[in-house]
C-alpha cells in the first residue's frame, strides 16, 4: 500500500512541477519574434554596401521584329549621370544613383557638426551608388543605330538584330 501512496505522491510532484514550468505560448512566440527581429536588424547593419549594383532588366527579343529591346529600371537616375558604351560584343550601361536622403542628412549634419556616416539606418534595402550592366549585342554593331530613351525612371534601349544572332537567357548577364 505504501508503494501505491508513494507513486501517487511522486505523480503529484511531477504534475505540480510541470505546472510550475508551463510556459505561455503567446509569451514564447513574442520572445521568438523579438529575438529574430533583433537578429535581422543586426544582419542588415553588418551587411557591407556593394561597390556597384546591377539594375534589373527586361529583355524583349522577337525574331519577327527588326530590333531587340532592353528596359532597365533606373529610378532617380538623370541623363547626366548615365553612360552607354559598346565594347566589342557588349553594350555597357553604367552610371550613378544618388540618395536624396543622404543629401538631406548632409544638410542637416552641417548644422550639427555630425557626419552622415554617424546616422543609424535600422533597415537599408534601397540601392544607391554606382551601377553597371552588360548586355550582349552583335559584334560590329553600328552604334548610330542604337537608340536609348530615359523616361520616368525606365531606360529603353533598342538595337538592330543581326542575322543569326539570338538573345538567349545566357546572353544577357549582369557583371
Amino acid at each position: 500500500m505504501s508503494n501505491i501512496q508513494n507513486s501517487k505522491n511522486a505523480s503529484k510532484k511531477v504534475s505540480s512541477s510541470r505546472a510550475q514550468h508551463t510556459i505561455d505560448p503567446r509569451l514564447a512566440i513574442a520572445r521568438l519574434y523579438h529575438y529574430h527581429r533583433l537578429q535581422r536588424e543586426q544582419a542588415l547593419r553588418l551587411r557591407p554596401e556593394p561597390l556597384q549594383y546591377t539594375p534589373r532588366m527586361d529583355l524583349y527579343d522577337d525574331e519577327a521584329l527588326p530590333n531587340v529591346s532592353a528596359m532597365l529600371e533606373l529610378p532617380g537616375v538623370s541623363r547626366h549621370t548615365l553612360s552607354l558604351q559598346v565594347q566589342g560584343d557588349k553594350l555597357i550601361v553604367q552610371g550613378e544613383r544618388a540618395s536624396p536622403l543622404a543629401f538631406k542628412l548632409q544638410e542637416a549634419a552641417a548644422g550639427r557638426q555630425t557626419s552622415v556616416a554617424s546616422q543609424k539606418f535600422k533597415v537599408r534595402e534601397l540601392k544607391f551608388g554606382s551601377f553597371r550592366r552588360e548586355i550582349d549585342v552583335p559584334v560590329g554593331i553600328d552604334t548610330t543605330q542604337i537608340t536609348a530613351e530615359l523616361c520616368d525612371g525606365m531606360l529603353l534601349i533598342s538595337w538592330p538584330r543581326a542575322s543569326g544572332f539570338s538573345m538567349g537567357r545566357s546572353n544577357a548577364r549582369p557583371v
